[in-house]
């Protein structure tokens, strides 16, 4: 529910009324009551569902729906081909995963009037430096918990790079930890991007994510 009300702010409609269509099913009609109870006193929120059996009804929706499904497979497929082992469906990696394949077709897939979504929401392109789903990555903490960067310590710590925040664009990285921000984040050697230890170490979701470090302009430097 809250991420669903995040969404629906970040793409500018949080003062707006909204139609909510899906199918019947329990789980996401139960979805849409509390997202309309949420919004009911103030904006105002439809619901819509189409007739049980009847998915072609839903039109765009179903066909965004097997536009996700395949770039998550491709991700998933992707990542296992580097680490050279199986990513379970029930590690919390997964619904990162998700979160990033829905990311990659807002802010790359070009649709049939030349732009993004992510054109269309913020009117400009996207041009955030990216690296590759579950990648090991440097990133470069804010401060210490002295609050200000000891000299002689070692700058940069070890994570994995899971995505982007959507509001921020920063880094959003998983590390022993815990889940981080991270403004500055810098690639490794490809011999040293891979992991399989380290990624299946990432023990938080989506719903843990835990804001370490402050909002700032992302850059990713690329080790030669």
């Amino acid at each position: 529910v809250e991420q669903v009300i995040e969404d629906l702010e970040t793409v500018g409609l949080k003062n707006d009324r909204v139609v909510l269509k899906s199918d019947q099913e329990p789980a996401i009609v139960d979805l849409m009551r509390e997202v309309q109870k949420r919004r009911e006193s103030e904006y105002g929120t439809a619901m819509d569902n189409s007739r049980v059996g009847d998915s072609n009804s839903n039109g765009t929706i179903e066909s965004t729906i097997k536009s996700v499904e395949g770039m998550i497979r491709t991700l998933r497929f992707a990542l296992e081909a580097r680490i050279e082992g199986k990513v379970r469906l029930d590690h919390p990696i997964v619904p990162w995963l998700v979160r990033h394949a829905a990311a990659i077709i807002t802010r790359c897939w070009i649709r049939p009037n030349g732009r993004t979504a992510y054109q269309l929401i913020k009117g400009r392109r996207s041009n955030v430096p990216m690296a590759e789903f579950g990648e090991s990555v440097l990133w470069l903490p804010e401060t210490w918990e002295s609050g200000r960067m000891e000299k002689l310590e070692p700058k940069f710590e070890h994570g994995v790079w899971l995505g982007v925040c959507p509001r921020t664009d920063e880094a959003i990285i998983g590390t022993a930890g815990g889940i981080v921000r991270a403004g500055t984040v810098k690639r490794q050697a490809i011999e040293e991007a891979w992991n399989a230890k380290t990624l299946l170490s990432v023990r938080d979701g989506p719903w843990n994510l835990g804001l370490q470090s402050k909002r700032h302009e992302l850059t990713v430097e690329n080790d030669k």
